[in-house]
């Protein structure tokens, strides 16, 4: 198995490398809009125009309080506002088309909140086009609403909210490209995989329990970053992607689990088996078993809930590597993990 390698590198220099994905608007009514997250966009602009920090003011009344308030100019609607919550890293920001950049050194915030440690603006661009960045003290789960003259957000913790919370790791990221073979580069494998699972996330209307994702662009996160967020979401399952680079292990998806910790009822073998018996079905993908994972370093043998490292495949066979670059064979095997994250659900609360 290729490792991720060359653990506690730096983070800060890729941290904000991004990938866009496009916002849904989920309406509700006639005045109010749910504005769900996105994924990663990056918001440092080359335009000189200076950032600067927010205002706030105190609550007018009791519709203001215990909310983050953010001011909208006339005319702005909902195809002008995207939100990202950045939950690995404390952080929200809000893309907002203003249509003027200096809308917010005059109009101020209702921050009635106590988990916000910074709020700046930072310019886009001449036309008027803001990110709002908000810095937050730990990690929080966000429901937005787009009113016809504000945005307010609301923050709890998701251990208070979902049932059930699930962690996925596309490894590699940024400089370290994983296994490759050709055109295959196992970091956007495993990305393409974490994003296809998103948008099926994002569609499902169970809200009982939520997947977490340690990126959903270009980035690399160290394992101390990992483990950090691992113990804040309060995840009761892990999953890491990954691929395999070696001629002499055959073709098919494989699912390495850790043997150390025994974990009464559903362990990690049985979690291990159910994702990857869930994703060979859906994909029809060859099956290589199961495995105890050999790899001492790995994050898996300090995490103490059910978790496998899964293969999608082989980059090094042919057959593997001709699949990995299929558009339409990662949103099987992305559906094959969806199914059986359900099924390890169920499993767990019988």
């Amino acid at each position: 198995m290729n490792k991720e390698g060359y653990k506690k590198t730096a983070i800060a220099a890729s941290v904000y490398a991004v990938l866009a994905l496009s916002v849904m608007f989920y309406r509700a009514g006639t005045k109010r809009i749910i504005i769900a997250d996105a994924a990663e966009n990056d918001y440092y602009s080359e335009t000189t125009l200076d950032s600067y920090s927010l205002r706030a003011r105190q609550p007018m009344g009791a519709e203001e309080e215990g909310a983050l308030i953010i001011p909208l100019p006339g005319g702005v609607h909902s195809e002008n506002v995207r939100l990202e919550n950045r939950y690995i890293e404390h952080r929200i920001v809000l893309f907002i088309d203003a249509k003027d950049v200096a809308f917010y050194q005059t109009n101020p915030l209702v921050a009635d909140i106590d988990n916000l440690e910074s709020a700046i603006c930072i310019p886009q661009n001449e036309e008027g086009e803001v990110a709002l960045v908000f810095q937050l003290d730990g990690l929080y789960e966000s429901f937005s609403e787009l009113t016809d003259n504000s945005i307010v957000i609301r923050f709890a913790d998701p251990k208070d909210i979902y049932e059930h919370i699930v962690v996925v790791d596309p490894l590699q990221g940024g400089e370290f490209l994983g296994a490759c073979s050709d055109n295959i580069v196992e970091k956007d494998v495993n990305l393409n995989i974490a994003l296809e699972l998103k948008k099926l996330t994002d569609e499902d209307a169970d809200e009982s329990f939520k997947i977490f994702f340690t990126r959903t662009s270009d980035v690399y996160r160290d394992d101390e970053l990992k483990l950090d967020f691992i113990e804040e979401t309060g995840a009761d399952m892990y999953i890491q992607l990954t691929a395999d680079s070696d001629l002499e292990v055959s073709e098919g998806v494989a699912s390495y689990y850790n043997s150390t910790y025994f974990i009464r009822n559903f362990g990690n073998l049985d979690f291990a088996n159910t994702i990857e018996s869930n994703v060979v079905a859906t994909a029809s993908a060859n099956a290589r078993g199961l495995a105890e994972l050999e790899d001492e370093t790995s994050i898996i043998k300090d995490v103490k809930i059910p978790a496998t490292v899964l293969s999608v495949g082989n980059v090094m066979q042919e057959s593997d590597a001709k699949r990995l670059g299929d558009s339409k064979y990662i949103s099987k095997v992305a559906q094959g993990i969806y199914n059986g994250i359900i099924q390890s659900i169920a499993k767990m609360d019988e």
